[in-house]
């Protein structure tokens, strides 16, 4: 005589269901007696919440965020082949369970007083009920090693960042090394929050875990539109795996991170910068080149306020290769030699980098724009103390020859070291639009760009340092547009310094 199972009636299970196939909703039907409701709006008033790893991904993180705010029992994901990654993101979203597609009659382990189980009747006619079996530990069934292995990695016991719900470094190693012993080497991204003191350095503990939460959520959500893996390396680091990422879908999902969490300000903090350096395959034969080229990237990222770097680019380029090192030593060789310099020339570069995110720059376009600014007055050093002291309109004869040296002795100084552009721009950053500028008198597009930016840039400083309210700053500018400096320049200083103007209390007063 053939099996005959059928399920116990039992008590009922009120069951919300998202995105579940009608297969999957009368499995869970054979198994137990469940009244199944369709929807969010059911999920506040269910005993389980079971969706489907059918979702569109761009819902995962809007769909998780309202589920993890209103379910009242287990939040079980029903896994389809091929959607391992999805259901691994709800879980890091607040799922408590993973169950295969196919497998649906365990979640009678989760329904309270479920009855006698299942009844079966062997061959000699003899019925006997099997109670299930209730496993206190969330389930993960019908997978092989791989689910297993990501389970340990997810759900166990600290792995997961309690507030965040990211996976931590463990995780993250493990997957890592995993993707790098089967020669698939991943898109590797390293993420900071680039103004981190600004922005979180005066919340209390409960404000900021909530903005961390929710800025996990953001990076949730865009990730699953790209298949990338969210992972968190520290309070405010993370890094993301993009196993089947090129270079250009990597660079489109670093931006969106990046404008993402751009637009999210929560109350109490001025916006969030966020710094992301990514590598990938295409330049690093092996994990170690990747980490590093990866590193370096969010590194130079770092120095420009935020914003994306390509390690593949830093990679390609001469100047890519040293830029870092080089702003650091020679910084700290301007500033042993001049204080004021030093401090100038930060002041200088952070606006220059402003000015820059507002005239469309990014990547290593603007680390070397960073760099070329801070050591724009590089060609100073050796020069006459009398004449750094002097107004450089006073200047005449061999003084003001030596003076208007300086440009080209900057540039060539920096150039083995720096790279093209940056000795370009720090040579050509007195020329003017106009063509009345020095050393060599260009004009227009013959200008370097960056030296462009720089021009402008320094005036505004010289100007802001020497007590010029931000008002006779804006308007000298609007005059000299079209003269001294590039009118999309003189634009974009305009933008930032009114961005600075706030209050009438916060501005430099007429004397």
């Amino acid at each position: 005589m053939a099996d005959d199972s059928k399920a116990d009636e039992g008590p009922k299970a009120d069951l919300a269901s998202l995105w579940l196939s009608e297969a999957s909703k009368e499995r869970i039907r054979q198994s137990f007696a469940a009244e199944i409701t369709d929807g969010l709006e059911a999920v506040g008033r269910a005993e389980i919440v079971v969706l489907s790893t059918r979702l569109p991904r761009i819902r995962i993180g809007p769909v998780m965020e309202e589920v993890s705010g209103s379910a009242r029992g287990p939040v079980v994901v029903v896994c389809h082949a091929g959607g391992e990654q999805v259901a691994l993101q709800l879980l890091q979203l607040g799922a408590t369970s993973i169950i295969a597609e196919g497998d649906e009659a365990v979640l009678r382990q989760l329904v309270p007083n479920a009855g006698p189980g299942r009844t079966t009747t062997n061959e000699d006619g003899v019925a006997t009920d099997e109670p299930p079996s209730v496993d206190p530990e969330p389930l993960v069934t019908g997978f092989a090693q791989r689910i297993e292995n990501l389970r340990a990695g997810t759900l166990a016991g600290g792995k997961t960042d309690e507030t965040t719900r990211l996976p931590l470094s463990a995780s993250f190693e493990v997957r890592f090394a995993e993707l790098g012993q089967r020669d698939q080497l991943p898109r590797l991204g390293y993420i900071t929050v680039a103004n981190a003191e600004e922005s979180f350095g005066q919340l209390d503990r409960p404000t900021f875990d909530l903005v961390r939460r929710r800025l996990a959520l953001l990076f949730q959500t865009t990730a699953a539109e790209y298949g990338a893996e969210m992972y968190q390396l520290g309070e405010l680091e993370f890094a993301y795996l993009g196993p089947t990422m090129d270079a250009g879908r990597g660079a489109e999902f670093s931006r969106r991170l990046v404008d993402t969490a751009g637009s999210f300000s929560p109350s109490g903090t001025d916006g969030i910068l966020l710094a992301v350096g990514h590598a990938g395959p295409e330049v690093a034969g092996d994990p170690r080149t990747l980490r590093e080229l990866a590193d370096r990237a969010v590194r130079a990222a770092e120095t420009q306020n935020g914003g994306v770097v390509s390690g593949d680019e830093l990679a390609r380029s001469q100047a890519g290769t040293t830029e870092l090192e080089t702003a650091f030593h020679l910084a700290r060789w301007v500033s042993e030699h001049d204080r004021y310099s030093e401090d100038h020339a930060a002041a200088v570069a952070d606006l220059a980098v402003r000015m820059g995110h507002e005239l469309g720059m990014d990547g290593l376009d603007l680390v070397r724009l960073r760099l070329a600014a801070n050591l724009h007055d590089i060609g100073k050093i050796g020069l006459d103390p009398e004449i750094l002291e002097a107004d450089p309109e006073q200047l005449d004869g061999e003084q003001a020859e030596a003076y208007r040296s300086h440009p080209e002795k900057g540039g060539k100084f920096v150039l083995l070291s720096a790279g093209e552009v940056v000795a370009a721009a720090i040579h050509r950053h007195h020329e003017n639009f106009d063509g009345s500028g020095f050393p060599d008198g260009m004009s227009g597009e013959e200008i370097p760009f960056p030296a462009r930016v720089i021009a402008a840039a320094d005036t505004c400083r010289v100007l802001i340092d020497g007590d010029t309210p931000l008002d006779s700053v804006i308007e000298q500018l609007e005059e000299a547009s079209g003269t001294r400096f590039d009118p999309t320049v003189a634009k974009a200083a305009i933008t930032v310094l009114q961005e600075d103007r706030g209050p009438a209390s916060n501005q430099t007063q007429e004397p």
